[in-house]
């Protein structure tokens, strides 16, 4: 792997798009029948695609060491009590990988202008453009799961600052330095705000084995929509 590679952006089905719009939007089931709000959504389905930008970087580095509530590896440390415990429960972590994505910030103009003629309009264009970031994180953990699996590792869920008790701010600059996502245009804000607003960083871990795929069982937050 270069030190920093792109994964390619998979246009999801039209179908797949709808029920994205439907479920970030928080369509309820029986609001699905009606005519009016499917014409919205199935015409939101076909047009946003056209205003995406998306781009992504991809970084590895060896993990050095995790103790004393930091995992640290080459060029990035992360201070996490709960991914430490987490990454000591692995068998042998070996490597961690830093990703930003992005959707370009077309999709935040298009929501911004809505905004002030259709607030339903902006509420579907910003839960297609949730929903086309996070397929753009699933596509990127899968291309490297699917890599790592051939070398004989396992890879852990993805973790963003935010997550646990990874501080946003702290963990958004760890990341920035690690990866420079400015060069695929996300900037983002000494507080973690980051811009375009549907982009997403994080961290993922590789080793020989691991009993679990996600920190959950040293995390006490029992409302975490990524809990299991």
């Amino acid at each position: 792997m270069n030190p920093k590679e792109t994964v390619p952006f998979l246009l999801p089905s039209l179908d797949e798009i709808t029920l994205g719009i439907q479920r970030y939007a928080g369509v309820l089931h029986e609001q699905k029948s009606n005519r009016v709000l499917s014409e919205k959504i199935s015409q939101i389905a076909k047009d946003v695609p056209t205003v995406l930008a998306p781009r992504s970087l991809l970084k590895k580095t060896t993990i050095i060491a995790f103790k004393k509530n930091t995992l640290t590896g080459e060029c990035i440390s992360i201070a996490s009590r709960r991914l430490v415990s987490f990454v000591s429960s692995m068998n042998r972590p070996a490597f961690l990988y830093g990703f930003a994505l992005t959707m370009g910030q077309q999709i935040d103009r298009l929501v911004a202008q809505c905004q002030r003629t259709s607030w339903s309009k902006a509420l579907f264009l910003d839960a297609a453009g949730s929903f086309f970031v996070e397929h753009y994180a699933d596509l990127v953990e899968k291309h490297l799961r699917n890599e790592l699996s051939l070398q004989g590792f396992e890879l852990s869920a993805r973790f963003s600052p935010g997550y646990c008790d990874w501080n946003v701010g702290q963990g958004q600059t760890a990341i920035s330095q690690f990866l420079m996502p400015q060069s695929i245009g996300i900037k983002i804000s000494p507080a973690g705000a980051m811009s375009p607003l549907k982009s997403i960083t994080g961290i993922v871990v590789a080793a020989a084995s691991m009993p679990m795929r996600k920190p959950c069982a040293w995390c006490d937050e029992s409302n975490c929509p990524y809990r299991h």
